[in-house]
């Protein structure tokens, strides 16, 4: 009898911790893959200057093609 319930027991046991393993590897793959998603996106001062960059030569490449060539 004491021995059926040890068995039992143990088999419990052994299929509560194979249980919690595949948990914890899920939740790892997951941050894993989490980690890899999300890069950090650049701030908005980086995005500003960056647009403002753009702009700029746009704004200079504009000013070349307005000018009129003054041959003599």
């Amino acid at each position: 009898m004491l021995c059926s319930l040890f068995k039992s027991f143990l088999f419990l046991l052994f299929f509560l911790d194979l249980h919690i393993k595949e948990k914890k590897k899920k939740n790892f793959l997951k941050k894993q893959k989490t980690k890899n998603n999300h890069i950090n996106p650049p701030s908005k001062f980086i995005t500003y200057l960056i647009k403002t960059n753009k702009q700029n030569k746009t704004k200079q490449t504009q000013k070349q093609t307005e000018r009129p060539n003054k041959e003599g």
